[in-house]
């Protein structure tokens, strides 16, 4: 190496005094001259062309493999550019001080391939780590440091002398120890990076086993260009091949990026992801090719992944030809299909737009729903089936009820009839026990109309006899029962009524007087002190409403979520309190939904419910 290589010189014009590079300077010291050669035109335009992989590269660094595939291909062009530099030298002494800096580069790109090969195989990526890198970086190291200094001890080479060939000019040499040493380490690293790759092609289909591919052709070409130099079957004698094979090299790295979306696409989530995934996933392109399936697509369609590549649609689902044509033009659904031999799928189909949008084909996922849509069928028949129970409990609930009513007014009309002294004096114990049996028959009649209503309501038999009606009387008995009712708890009763609120509106005054005593009489039931208020007023034009407060023990909000359900009580256990079969708020519930109305409830445990129902207002 000269003494004088300098990469930058400056000097001082003493003239101005000012500091200006010297190029012409540097030149005349190192005494470099150049001249034109056409063997120096392609391997500039590798150059260019890696060092556009590497910009690209770089500005994709945050994909994987991209920040990998730059330093490649800066080495790659560190080595073309000082190669075409070499070419040009119009002497020995330029061709030698770019020949030996060169090696720098040609150092670099087998360990930078080995790297890239291992991370795009996905083959022990984890434990390459910056130790292990750093180790593997020794040689390539010392080949540059050997090869820049190999003038003063001769390890790389020695006894550079001008080669002349017609038109072609170079140097020849006598390879030193450590060259081999390079050239050793270097075929190895290649080799490993080559084979990794081709482990994938096994492994990988469609358009990321296409990507192995190009990068295997782009290695093997440098191969056989090294190959044909060492050999002596070059073309041209003492022409080294090797970085001309790197021009195809680069041609093919650039396919696979603009081709095949090398640093873009992620085959290492394909391989742990779309493979092993038990959904079929099929890519078909804007022609309607098919360029990529996994193997569980494969195995639903009963066609091999390799015969697959390359048909179209109707070629791999040839068992199918009516969802063929039913799908030919549909870039987006998500739909049930049955198949031939009794199996169902989930078809689910997407568009692929690339970064500007323009449209590149279709994803197909299809889901095997065989087993789902047999539970779903069967849970299908055990519901039709529990809903005929039901319908069948309903009517036979409904038909006990009523023959019991039937026997039940007749033991009520006897004892009425015996309360009245129709048949001669009772004594004070037959009075007595005459009104305990009027009692009990009305507590059980009361079940009993309970429990039909609720077989009518579940049957939704249940119709509303609507009629005009008038409000005064209604309220009168309401208010004369449960004012007696509160007193004999020592409760206060009030009642509220809006004078803006009509004289009469139309309704079933049964039902509505129906709503109206569950909701008081579980008012005054759960209430030990205080009061029970009711409030009826307008809402607004159509609509109006009425509230039931207390000052009871009230009620939690996880038992207000269940107190409308039919016999739920919030209280199960059977004392004097809770007598009843606990349908009282759900037919409550029903009847103001059949009358178009809505009903809450407000509570908090220790303040209190209060019960809000909102009625049309239909005046009569």
């Amino acid at each position: 190496m000269h003494e004088d290589v300098l990469f930058f010189i400056s000097s001082v014009n003493s003239a101005n005094g000012k500091i200006q590079p010297s190029w012409l300077r540097i030149f005349k010291r190192l005494n470099m001259q150049f001249q034109y050669t056409p063997y120096a035109l392609p391997v500039f335009v590798a150059a260019l062309i890696a060092c556009w992989i590497a910009y690209y590269g770089w500005r994709h660094r945050a994909a994987r493999n991209a920040l990998l595939l730059s330093f490649l291909s800066l080495a790659l062009t560190q080595w073309l550019v000082f190669y075409t530099l070499q070419l040009a030298g119009a002497n020995l002494q330029t061709k030698v001080l770019f020949g030996e800096i060169k090696y720098i580069g040609i150092a670099t790109t087998p360990l930078l391939w080995l790297f890239f090969a291992i991370r795009f195989s996905n083959w022990g990526s984890q434990a390459l780590t910056r130790r292990w890198m750093a180790a593997l970086a020794i040689v390539p190291a010392l080949t540059s440091l050997i090869a820049v200094t190999t003038r003063w001890h001769g390890l790389f080479w020695v006894n550079p002398e001008w080669l002349q060939a017609g038109a072609f000019s170079d140097f020849n040499v006598e390879f030193g120890p450590w060259y081999w040493v390079h050239v050793g380490y270097s075929y190895l690293l290649i080799l490993a990076g080559t084979m990794l790759v081709f482990g994938t092609l096994r492994r990988r289909q469609g358009l990321h086993r296409r990507q192995a591919v190009a990068l295997i052709i782009s290695v093997l070409a440098p191969w056989l260009g090294n190959i044909l130099y060492f050999s002596g079957f070059n073309p041209i004698p003492y022409l080294d091949l090797t970085p001309f094979a790197f021009t195809v090299t680069v041609l093919f790295l650039t396919w696979a990026i603009l081709g095949f979306r090398l640093v873009e696409l992620a085959p290492i989530a394909r391989d742990l992801i779309v493979d092993e995934m038990k959904d079929g996933m099929v890519v078909i392109d804007a022609q309607g090719l098919v360029v990529d399936v996994n193997p569980a697509a494969a195995q639903m369609v009963g066609i091999s992944a390799s015969r697959a590549i390359g048909k179209s649609v109707a070629g791999m689902f040839a068992a199918w030809p009516e969802l063929v044509d039913r799908y030919r033009s549909v870039t987006d659904a998500r739909e049930e299909i049955p198949v031939e031999d009794g199996r169902w799928f989930e078809l689910q189909i997407s568009p692929l737009y690339d970064r500007y949008q323009e449209f590149l084909g279709r994803v197909i996922i299809l889901r095997d729903i065989t087993a789902r849509k047999e539970i779903e069928n069967a849970f299908a028949v055990a519901l039709e089936q529990a809903r005929e129970a039901s319908r069948l409990k309903s009517h036979l609930l409904a038909r006990v009820s009523h023959e019991l009513r039937t026997p039940l007014g007749g033991i009520l009309g006897f004892a009425e009839l015996l309360q009245m002294n129709s048949f001669g004096e009772l004594n004070p114990k037959q009075a007595e026990f005459t009104e305990e049996i009027i009692e009990s028959t009305n507590y059980l009649r009361g079940i009993i109309d309970d429990l039909l209503d609720q077989a009518q309501l579940g049957a939704e038999t249940l119709a509303l006899q609507n009629a005009r009606l008038s409000l005064e009387p209604l309220f009168y008995r309401l208010d004369a029962h449960f004012s007696g009712l509160a007193s004999a708890k020592g409760l206060g009763f009030e009642m509220k009524v809006a004078p803006d609120l009509p004289k009469a509106l139309y309704g079933d005054e049964h039902r509505l007087e129906q709503v109206f005593t569950n909701l008081l009489e579980n008012a005054v039931k759960f209430t030990d002190q205080g009061q029970v208020i009711l409030d009826i007023r307008l809402l607004d034009a159509t609509h109006w409403v009425f509230a039931v407060f207390d000052t009871g023990r009230g009620i939690s909000a996880a038992e207000q979520e269940f107190i409308f359900e039919p016999f739920r009580q919030v209280d199960d256990a059977i004392t004097s309190r809770n007598r009843g079969t606990g349908l009282g708020l759900s037919i409550t519930k029903q009847l103001v939904e059949l009358m178009k109305g809505q009903i809450r409830v407000e509570s908090q445990p220790g303040q209190g419910s209060t019960f809000t129902v909102t009625l049309p207002l239909v005046r009569g």
